[in-house]
């Protein structure tokens, strides 16, 4: 039996932010990468229930360009707990 998906979001295209729905038994941290591998937003999640919203919005603050994302879902040692794809719309 596969386990449950800890982090959840939908649906793509994205236009204006990405609400990611999480269910997580430890902190970790969300990255979310271009394709290129640049880091263009990151945060600290708490374990528990909640969500968690991107606003589009690179780590300069500029809007972040349509185009396809990657994510990771990270404990803080490294152990990777969830990962999956973004495609943003504008």
């Amino acid at each position: 039996m596969k386990p449950a998906v800890p982090v959840t979001h939908g649906p793509s295209p994205f236009r204006e932010a990405v609400h990611f729905h999480l269910d997580l038994d430890h902190p970790a941290l969300l990255e979310v990468h271009t394709v290129t591998g640049k880091c263009i937003h990151w945060a600290a999640l708490s374990a528990g229930r909640g969500i968690h919203t991107w606003n589009l919005t690179t780590l300069d603050g500029a809007p972040a360009p349509s185009g396809l994302y990657f994510y990771q879902v990270m404990l803080p040692g490294g152990g990777l707990l969830s990962e999956g794809r973004l495609v943003v719309l504008r």
